[in-house]
């Protein structure tokens, strides 16, 4: 019995251990965990936004220009994968230090954690959708909120015996 005991607690362990993903200690497994951080959190869809609304453009001057569109689409394909590669690159090389800055090592860990969840992906991918759809009712909602508050300072300064020329 003990033996049976054993063995299947030492098998829970080993299974959580490799679900657990450890905190990296040297220098060059934090800069890889906060650039995957900066990937999954940021550039990966900023990118994505980027290539696709460049590449629109791009088609539609290409077809001003009368060049057959599956040639044009095939060509800017290939270049906007191209070019993306290395601009990614860039645009990491500037954000990751940003990060570090910002975040422990622990905390890069914490956050790449949960941005590998499936809740995280699409928390990524319908925030914009919530963002467009917010918007409108935010701009409204500031505006009502500045009157709301400065009809009350007035006020305030009134019963304090101040007045304001409005």
């Amino acid at each position: 019995m003990r033996v049976l005991f054993f063995l299947l607690s030492f098998l829970f362990l080993a299974a959580c251990a490799t679900t657990t993903s450890m905190l990296p200690t040297g220098e060059a497994g934090k800069q890889a965990e906060a650039e995957q951080l900066v990937r999954a959190s940021l550039t990966e869809r900023y990118l994505a936004d980027v290539q696709q609304r460049t590449a629109k453009h791009a088609v539609a001057v290409l077809a001003d220009e009368k060049v057959a569109p599956e040639l044009a689409e095939r060509i800017i394909a290939e270049e906007v994968h191209a070019v993306g590669e290395a601009e990614h690159q860039r645009l990491l090389d500037v954000l990751v230090p940003i990060y570090r800055r910002y975040y422990t090592a622990e905390e890069i860990h914490q956050l790449l954690s949960f941005y590998q969840t499936e809740v995280a992906r699409k928390s990524l991918r319908v925030s914009r959708e919530i963002a467009a759809e917010g918007q409108q009712f935010v701009q409204l909602w500031n505006g009502h909120f500045e009157r709301e508050l400065l009809k009350r300072i007035e006020q305030r300064l009134a019963r304090e015996g101040v007045a304001i020329d409005r």
